[in-house]
Order: C-alpha cells, then structure tokens, then sequence
C-alpha cells in the first residue's frame, strides 16, 4: 500500500496563475517529437518513466491572465459588500483557497475572503431585493457574477430551490456556490461574458439561437420546472453559444412586467398563477416571433399589452402576417393550450438546423480506446483542470447536445448508439471507463472528452496542485469532497487505500499522466 507523506518544505517561486491553450500547430509538433504511451489508471503505487515526464514538461501550456498576478494579492477588507460604498473597499491579503463548488453549496464565509469586485451591474429581472455585481475569485482570477440578496424568507426558499435543484446545463448560467454573510445571500453564478440576444437578429444565427432557447426550456421541463417569465432578454449569447441567464425567475414567481408581458399565454391573462409546459411554449413561440420578424404587440407598458393579449383570446386567433415560418409559429400559438406542439417535437421540425458532430465523436472514441477505466479520484482531479477551461467546455457542448436525444441533461447507450448503430462496442467501452451502466451527465462526458494531452503538462499539473493544496503541499480528502458532495462516498472509498486522507505531488501527478 502506497503511503502519501508530503515532500520536504522547500523555497518555491509563487505559480503563474493562468492558462492557456496551445495552438494546434505548436500541439501537433510537440505530438511529432514527443512519445506518448498510453498507461493504465493505478494510484501511487508507481511513478511514470522519467522520459515521459521529461516529455510532458517539454510542452508550453500555462496559466495566462493579465489581472491574475494581482488577483492573488487583492482582497477586500470589508466583511460585507455594500454596494453603495464600492469604491471605499480597501484591499487586503489573505491565506484562504479556492471555494469553487461542482455541485452548488452554501458556505458561511466572507466574501471578502474570496472575492474582488469589478463592477457594479443592475440586474433587471431580479425579483428580489439586492442587486449583481461582477467580482474576480482571488485566486483563479476568474471573473463572474454575484447575486447579492439580503436574508429573506423568499430568499431562503430561491437557496433551497437552486440546492435542490443543481441546475447542470451547458446552456444554463451555473451556480458556482453560495456564500452566506452575516444578513445576505450571495449567489456566485459564471460569466458567460455574453449580450443580450436582441430583436431581429441576423438571418443565419436566428434558427441556431432558437433552437438553443427550445432545448434549454425542453431541459427544464424534463425536471418538472416551468420557468414562467420567458422572454428575449432572459438570454444571452456569446457568439454562437446561448445561455438562459434568468434562472430566478424559475423559482420566484411574479406579477408580468414591461419587459415579459408581451410573452404571457392567452389563458395566462386570467389567472396569473397558471404555470404550465403551454405557458413556456407560448412564450418560447413569441421569442420566435420578436427574434425573426420583429415586436408582435405594439404597447409597451405590461398592463396595455395584457388587454392586447386578452383581445387574442376574446378572438381565439393570433393574427400572423404571411412569411415563411408561419407555419412554424402558429405550431407553438395555439389559442388552445393543449395543441400547442411539445418541445420535442418541435426540435425536429425542418426550420430548425441539424447539427452532427461525427468526425469529434470519433476523435473521443480514439482518445479512450486504450483506456482501461478512469477511477472516481482521477475523474474529479481531472475536472479541475477542465473547469479552468470554458474553451474546451464550449466545443464539447455541441457534440453532448447532438447525442443527448430526448434532452434531459444525460445521455445514455441507448441514445448514442441511435445515432451511431456501427459503434456498439465502443460506446460500451466510454461508459464502462467511468463504471456508468446507462447514463452519464455533462461532466463525465467531459472527463471522457477533452484532449488531456493538452490539459495535463507538467507545469499546469503542478500549478492546479497548488492552486488547491495545503500550505504543507497536500491535497485533502475534505477539500474534494467539498467540491464533489455527490460523490462523498465514493471519494473515501478511494482514498481508504492510502494511509492518510490526502495525497502528496508525486501522487496527484501520478493519477494524472497514467490518463495519458
């Protein structure tokens, strides 16, 4: 049995914080001089050759951000964020770690302790008192955004709901964790660095941003959540990708504003508390409306466009000038609820474009075929690299939501060989590296997908092993289990073969480059 005593303390220089990708020529001639052997996934009981670790340190990967630097000296000294008094926060240093959480917690901490904030940022469909600001995590230099909400009973139940929930999509703003300080909620939610999709966008990305809009709803109806408030604005796109950025609305129920009256369903103007599948498609239809011919109802204050929407239902017709995706409209503008098309069905339609991503499917299949099993620790080592890449997290996106076929967040056996019927075993083989019998969630395929000889070089295993490490150079089971609560259980059972709850360097970069 492998012990995992640390190495001796010695003088090192502070690491360089940031990262960045190699371009796929500088790649491909490291790949030509370089000799990779694939090796099977053991714990500490071996240590990699050393011309294969000489191979790995020849390659130029590293941390890159400009603020990071200072990110690691920046702290701020209030205790609470008072975002009237922003400008009078002072800066401090500090000795706490990373509080990144995969799966969304609450932790009674200071925000000061991990945050900087940048600026300040209205949010205009927050329905409960506070407002959002963007901030830097300390020690990644990540930029994201914070919910700042005052300690409420209706703020209670929204933290309850999204721990309930744990909202996993890559078209949905995650929820990175929570901070509880003294009398305020403070929602850290990533920065997907997007703008907000507007009216009239142009032709050739209208049917690609629709179709993301419909598999983000189709996703939260297939876990019983109805949104309620859908409209443009609740959307953001950076370049191609689309994110639903109003996840509160899901959970906070109001009256319609200016900004989502216009989106209301005909039986909605009745009764307000009707939350249903129709109501969101309704609103997913006239979302399609104002993206691709323009605004629909003429008044702009919620109650003159609540009396055109009861006009539509007094007349049980919504009037639809003639144009090509007429036919496609009047599919999800039903006046009768229940003939509205369901969102499935409505992503098969042909106005809507077929994405197939054959050729990077194949290059995953390639990647792990040599693999005999990749553990739980070395999954959950892995995402931490992962999850410093939105690069990689974005191109792997397209190829989950092609296989995920009835868009429920998870792909299964079932779905995949759907679509590739001349693939049995090898599919088989993906999900037996992870021990999953039927089904895998966005994160482990992930694992499975990323080119990892391009995440684990020597330096950027070295520096995510002290971006998360004691100051005695320890990772600690605790420390993963603080960011893995899920997989509790399994994280101990891996570590109960070592003689300590932690594990030193030569551990965690030997877990690392036996996935190589």
């Amino acid at each position: 049995m492998g012990t995992c005593q640390g190495t001796k303390k010695t003088q090192q220089k502070k690491p360089n914080l940031e990262i960045q990708i190699p371009n796929n020529d500088n790649l491909e001639n490291s790949r030509k001089s370089q000799n990779y052997q694939p090796k099977s996934a053991i714990v500490e009981k071996k240590t990699p050759a050393s011309s294969q670790r000489q191979s790995l340190r020849s390659q130029q990967f590293q941390f890159n951000s400009a603020s990071s630097d200072q990110a690691l000296k920046s702290r701020f000294s209030t205790p609470m964020v008072d975002l009237k008094n922003l400008e009078q926060d002072q800066v401090r240093t500090c000795k706490h770690k990373t509080t990144f959480k995969m799966n969304a917690t609450v932790k009674k901490v200071a925000f000061s302790k991990f945050y900087s904030v940048q600026q300040t940022k209205k949010n205009s469909f927050s329905k409960i008192p506070g407002g959002s600001i963007l901030v830097q995590h300390n020690m990644t230099g990540k930029l994201h955004y914070a919910d700042i909400l005052e300690n409420t009973k209706v703020t209670k139940f929204y933290v309850d709901e999204l721990l309930r929930c744990q909202l996993q999509h890559p078209n949905i703003t995650n929820v990175i964790e929570i901070l509880e300080d003294k009398s305020q909620y403070i929602v850290i939610k990533e920065c997907a660095q997007g703008v907000p999709i507007s009216y009239l966008e142009s032709p050739e990305k209208q049917a690609s941003i629709l179709k993301q809009i419909i598999e983000i709803v189709c996703y939260l109806h297939s876990k019983n959540l109805i949104h309620g408030a859908l409209w443009l604005g609740a959307f953001e796109r950076n370049n191609d990708l689309v994110k639903l950025v109003d996840i509160q609305s899901i959970f906070i129920r109001h009256e319609p504003t200016n900004h989502d009256a216009e989106y209301v369903a005909p039986e909605c103007t009745l009764d307000s508390t009707i939350y249903t599948k129709e109501r969101d498609i309704w609103a997913v239809g006239m979302i399609a409306h104002n993206l691709i011919c323009g605004r629909y109802f003429k008044a702009t204050n919620a109650q003159d466009i609540i009396k055109e929407i009861e006009q539509v239902r007094i007349k049980k017709h919504l009037h639809l000038d003639n144009s090509q995706i007429k036919e496609f409209l009047e599919k999800f503008l039903h006046i009768t609820p229940e003939k509205r098309i369901t969102l499935q069905e409505a992503l098969k339609d042909q106005f809507l474009p077929k994405t197939y991503e054959m050729e990077e499917f194949d290059q995953i299949l390639k990647r792990n075929q040599k693999l005999q099993k990749i553990s739980v620790l070395q999954q959950c080592l892995l995402l931490l690299f992962i999850n410093q890449f939105e690069e990689q997290k974005i191109k792997y996106q397209k190829v989950f939501q092609n296989l995920d076929v009835d868009y429920d967040g998870k792909i299964s056996k079932n779905e995949c060989l759907a679509l590739y019927p001349d693939k049995e075993e090898q599919i088989n083989s993906l999900f037996n590296l992870l021990s999953l019998k039927d089904k895998m969630d966005f994160q482990e395929f992930l694992v499975i997908s990323v080119d990892r000889t391009q995440l684990l070089t020597s330096q950027n295993i070295e520096t995510i092993f002290n971006l998360y490490a004691t100051v005695k150079k320890f990772l600690l089971l605790q420390t993963l289990v603080n960011l893995y609560k899920s997989r509790e259980n399994e994280l101990q059972e891996a570590f109960s073969e070592y003689d300590h709850a932690h594990i030193n360097f030569k551990t965690f970069e030997t877990l690392l480059t036996d996935l190589l």
